[in-house]
Parts: structure tokens; sequence; C-alpha cells
């Protein structure tokens, strides 16, 4: 397990400025991190353009529901199972991800160079990332396959006794812990053909540059997408922030820590769709878009959130152009008998809580392997009062780590 800072992505503003205590931030090009390498930035860009994929996928026509994810999770966790792939499903998989053109081991090394940069890149935000392999002790794998992800993923591996109930204990507990106690189960049980979890979590806390006032938060209206309203609690501050509009959105950076890491937040326009922008979102909108932001001075107005999320990503993944690897499966790579294995289900779960003081997120994506048996301009405001997107990323690199769509403000105590 290892540690990162992070500064996530931004919020919503509301020009109010006589109301509110202004901030004055320091200079935001101090502790800039090294640059990164070439490899390292075609992995950046490989691992955007699967987030926005994915999220796409997950997040269009979803007017009455949140969606958060982390994709860096989900790429770690199929990264891994990617090195037990070949022929027709490894190409499936290579698309999909869109992994950079190169050998495996400098595929590999980018994935291990990455982590490694984000894990050192912020003290004053907390970021874990940890990788495991949990294998049914009776059956063999081969050496390379677990070598490899221990070496480039350091990924912990174990063998257990699927048949005895404690596994799943064991592998709830890892959860558990490396999410910080956020996420305290993936598996429920375990099915008789089981005989692999690839696992990778990913845990982030990072208090606000500038932190709201609680004593300003207040109960407020949210807009719905079906045009009905609910009260949620509003946060409040103002603050020169990196901000961009254009004729669909409004966007803005919150920074997380040091800076390096920040939430970006996209509020469409009262006249545009949601589903529209989601569908722009790519690595070179992306990019353009955050070189178009300025610092002004502006109010946010930010819900405060916490809830869960889970989704299996069969269906999402498939969609994508990764079908192989679900029926008709060529694992050798991974195992002799390969032709028999397959993935059974890639499930994802998430946790986040955005209030005053900063956001606290965890993720952990589990992918199962399977037996089968033969046959079968100037000052702005941004009042996010109605449904929006929202990342968490370096603002150096823009690598994601995760993003959401807002379509209900949600706080569970």
């Amino acid at each position: 397990m290892k540690k990162i800072t992070i500064i996530m992505l931004t919020v919503f503003m509301f020009i109010t400025f006589g109301c509110f205590d202004f901030i004055n931030p320091t200079d935001e090009d101090s502790d800039k991190p090294r640059s990164l390498s070439k490899t390292e930035a075609r992995q950046v860009q490989a691992s955007n353009e699967f987030s926005f994929d994915i999220f796409k996928e997950l997040s269009i026509g979803q007017a009455d529901s949140n969606v958060f994810i982390s994709p860096l999770s989900i790429y770690y966790a199929l990264g891994m199972t990617y090195n037990g792939a070949a022929g027709e499903t490894a190409e499936e998989m290579e698309n999909t991800l869109h992994l950079p053109e190169g050998t495996s081991e400098e595929i590999n090394s980018s994935f291990e160079t990455l982590m490694e940069y984000l894990l050192g890149l912020d003290p004053d935000v907390t970021l874990q990332i940890a990788n495991s392999i949990w294998y049914r002790d009776t059956w063999t794998f081969k050496e390379t396959f677990l070598n490899i992800c221990k070496d480039y993923f350091s990924a912990e591996i174990s063998g257990l006794d699927f048949n005895d109930p404690s596994s799943v204990d064991t592998i709830n507990n890892w959860v558990d812990e490396n999410t910080n106690h956020k996420i305290d189960n993936i598996i429920d049980s375990i099915d008789r053909e089981t005989v692999m979890f690839l696992i990778n979590a990913i845990y982030f806390n990072g208090t606000w540059k500038y932190e709201f006032d609680s004593d300003m938060t207040e109960e407020k209206d949210f807009y719905l997408t079906d045009g009905n309203t609910t009260k949620c609690n509003t946060m409040v501050q103002t603050a020169e922030l990196k901000y961009m509009s254009n004729d669909d959105f409004q966007a803005v950076n919150l920074p997380y820590g040091n800076g390096n890491y920040v939430m970006t937040i996209i509020l469409p326009n009262s006249n545009a769709n949601i589903d529209s922008i989601i569908e722009e979102m790519n690595s070179t909108n992306w990019e353009l878009w955050m070189s178009q932001m300025e610092t002004k001075k502006g109010t946010v107005y930010l819900p405060k959130l916490k809830f869960a999320y889970e989704k299996e990503l069969n269906d999402a993944l498939q969609s994508l152009g990764m079908r192989k690897a679900f029926s008709g499966a060529d694992f050798s790579n991974m195992d002799e008998t390969a032709q028999y294995l397959f993935i059974s289900e890639v499930r994802h779960k998430s946790f986040i809580e955005m209030n005053e003081e900063g956001t606290e997120a965890a993720a952990v994506t589990i992918v199962e392997i399977s037996f089968e048996s033969i046959g079968e301009e100037g000052d702005f405001t941004m009042n996010m009062n109605r449904p929006f997107i929202y990342a968490i990323q370096d603002i150096n690199t823009n690598a994601m780590l995760f993003v959401g769509l807002l379509n209900v403000p949600i706080y569970d105590e």
C-alpha cells in the first residue's frame, strides 16, 4: 500500500462578494512536482481516455441517480488482469484501456511509475493505492504472471481455501483496511467456479486549500432534472480560483493541500443538456478546458455530500469493446488451462464525503476470474443548485482519480 497526497476538482460559484470573507490565495505555482516522462505522459492520456469512456457509459441517461467512480482504480485492476490475457482477449483489453504502444515491460513500467508519481505528489493530501490478488490455493497460476503483478503493481498475492467461509472475511478485511474503513466489503460469498480475485483499492483524504466556513452553511434548494426541487445543506466561500466558462457550462477548480490536486466541477448552463456535455468529454477537450481557466474572484456554493455507490461493470466494459474477456476468453498468460477461464464479474464500489473541511473518497474494483466447464469574462457566479459533473485530478497532468455525476444531493448520516 502506498500513500499519496491529492487535491480535488472544484465547485460551483456564485457572486456576492460583500457578504463573505474573501480568500486571497498564496502562490499557486509553488511546490510544483517534476515533469512527466514521455512514457508517463502517454499512460496518463491512456488512463484519462478510459476514464471518460467508462464515465459516459455509466452516466448518460441517468437523470435520476448519482454516479461516482474511480476510473484509476478500475484501470489498475484491469491492468493487472491484462497481463494474463493473450490473443484477441488481450487486443480488446488494449483497445478498451487505450494502452500506449510498447512492449509488455514498457506498459507495466508505465503503470508502476504513474503510481509512484501520484503517491509522491502532495504531502498535505493522503492517498493510498493498493493492489492484491487472491487465488484458490488448489489452482496453479503461472509464476511469471504473478511476479509481474507483484513487481509492477506492488500487489499482495495470497492463496486461500475458497471453500472456507473465512476467506470472504479475509478479502473483505483487506478492502476495509485499504479504504480506511470506508468500504467494508466487496464480496458476500465465493462461487465454486471462482479461482481468482484481482483487486485495486484507492483512498483519498484532502483538506481544501481554502476551507468553507461551517457557520455559512445553510439549507438551500437544489433543482432536480425532472423540474422538482429538494433541500440540501449548501456550503459557500468567496475566493480567487481557476475558472472558465463557455456557451454550454462553467468550470472551476477547488484546490486541496498545496494545490497539486483539485476538484474540477463542470456546471451546465440552465439551457444546456448535461448528457451532451458528457459526450464531449475526452482527453483533448478536457485539456483544452483546463488550459482556458484563469484566476478570478468568485463565490462558490457547493452541496455537502456523503454517499456510497456500487455498480457491476460487465455491460459497460463489453459496450466499450472488451467482450472476449467475458466469453471465449484467452487467459493463457495466466494459466495453462486458460481456455476455461473468463472474467465473471467486474464490480466497483465507491464512497465520498464532501464537507466544509475537505473531501474524503474511497473506491475498490474487483475482477473475478472464474472457471467455465467445457460447453458453457470578469467576475463570475457559479451556483451548484442543479445536476453537475465533478472530478478529482492531478492539476499538473490532469490524471483522473475520481469522476462523478451529481443528480441528487445526498448526505447520509
